[in-house]
């Protein structure tokens, strides 16, 4: 393997971790179907963070501590969009931090996953600027 000096990184639409997602989750191995799952939560999540910020519902946060707010600004402008976001954000930490065989919760499924990650984004997309 070549080794590749990367000394700067290009601006990234958040967007563009869900299409990406899609592609991983029709792969066959799991490191890349978990992949999909971490993707499509960082979307919805940095989506969601960016547009909160950008309308003045939120100031900038950075850091772990921009979860918890993240969520907690969501929860009290639509509970449904936080639900689903806490929900994506619980799948993934479970897929991505235990690597032994698991299964999702109730009646979730990757697909389901990757569909509530493109609700969230289209929900935080719409809000209008706050007053």
């Amino acid at each position: 393997m070549t080794s590749i000096p990367i000394r700067r990184f290009e601006t990234v639409e958040p967007y563009s971790y869900l299409i990406l997602a899609i592609e991983l989750a029709d792969a066959t191995d799991q490191a890349s179907r978990r992949s999909a799952l971490d993707r499509a939560y960082y979307a919805a999540f940095l989506t969601a963070r960016n547009e909160l910020a950008n309308k003045g519902y939120l100031g900038v946060v950075r850091g772990s501590e921009a979860h918890v707010r993240v969520s907690e600004e969501l929860e009290k402008i639509d509970r449904r969009v936080a639900e689903r976001l806490t929900i994506l954000r619980r799948a993934r930490n479970r897929l991505t931090y235990q690597t032994g065989r698991i299964a999702l919760q109730n009646e979730q499924t990757l697909q389901s996953l990757l569909d509530s990650a493109n609700i969230v984004i289209e929900a935080v997309r719409a809000l209008p600027a706050s007053s």
